[in-house]
């Protein structure tokens, strides 16, 4: 088994694991984002749907072969200075005092949910458009572009058409182009080193944006 493939199926389990800890305690977070649906299965079932994807677009050429050594440092900064941006943005137009998962679940729910967001906002638009451009022949780099563009733009759309922004349309427009950066980064990451080094930087980003903040803005801002 490919070592990227090693690391997904780890990074899965643990996942699962915090699922499985944080729903023994009745911890309410995962009911906001995943609604009636049990938090355990479907984090499972997005591990293995994204071994199936990342073998896929391994098959069909889209990933380099081999892979890049992930750059852990040089992720962490992207996702440090995105969290920076939508720090600043709180700082000057809060958003609500809920929008954060207080600690200590958020050190169980962030890398779970992380894995699931990885899987349904970027990795299941990006083979829905790489996958058919392959088997159609279609010039690569226009097929990259539209791919990552696709892929960077759900999750801002989804955030805003959720009213998760709920505020200024100046704040929805800086979070949506947060957002789309770092979805861009993340295409990128993934393209070139993987999963682990995708879902590595979104959880940087959690961790300044939702964890390390996430506990301080109850203090500084309400």
């Amino acid at each position: 088994m490919p070592r990227e493939d090693r690391w997904l199926l780890g990074l899965g389990a643990a996942a699962a694991v915090c699922a499985a800890i944080l729903s023994a305690a009745g911890h309410p977070a995962f009911a906001r984002f995943l609604g009636p649906l049990p938090p355990v299965p479907v984090t499972i079932a997005a591990a293995l749907l994204a071994l199936a994807v990342q073998r896929l677009l391994r098959r069909a050429g889209w990933l380099a072969r081999p892979l890049r050594p992930v750059p852990l440092a040089r992720l962490a900064l992207v996702g440090t200075c995105l969290a920076a941006l939508t720090i600043a943005t709180d700082i000057a137009a809060p958003y609500p005092a809920a929008i954060n998962v207080a600690l200590p679940g958020a050190l169980l729910f962030y890398p779970a949910i992380g894995l699931v967001a990885e899987v349904a906002f970027h990795l299941l638009p990006l083979a829905l458009v790489l996958v058919p451009a392959g088997a159609l022949r279609l010039p690569r780099r226009p097929a990259l572009i539209a791919a990552a563009c696709l892929a960077a733009a759900v999750e801002p759309a989804f955030q805003i058409a959720a009213g998760w922004g709920g505020g200024p349309t100046w704040r929805d427009a800086v979070l949506a182009a947060t957002l789309f950066a770092l979805g861009l980064a993340q295409v990128a990451a993934l393209l070139r080193h993987g999963f682990a080094a995708m879902l590595w930087l979104r959880l940087v980003y959690y961790l300044h944006w939702h964890i390390l903040w996430g506990a301080a803005r109850l203090e500084l801002l309400f």
